[in-house]
């Protein structure tokens, strides 16, 4: 079945960005069966189209823990820097 943007749009809940030091943390909110699952991506400030880590959580404050494991891992060095 066919998509089209406007329910993709419907099913996606932009949360926010927000700067941690050299990187950018953005969450979302997208539909997941009966519930919602919360996906985070981290990016360099300096190149935002490049990927560094992204995953994804159950609920949002998970997703912020998750996600600033993995920044405080990449702010120390460390290359593998998976949640």
């Amino acid at each position: 079945m066919p998509q089209n943007g406007s329910q993709h749009r419907k099913d996606t809940r932009r949360i926010g960005s927000v700067a941690v030091g050299s990187y950018v943390l953005t969450f979302e909110s997208v539909r997941f069966y009966g519930g919602w699952r919360c996906y985070w991506m981290i990016c360099a400030v300096g190149n935002p189209d490049e990927l560094l880590a992204s995953g994804h959580a159950p609920t949002r404050d998970l997703a912020e823990m998750a996600a600033g494991n993995v920044v405080e891992k990449l702010t120390a060095g460390q290359t593998d820097a998976r949640a």
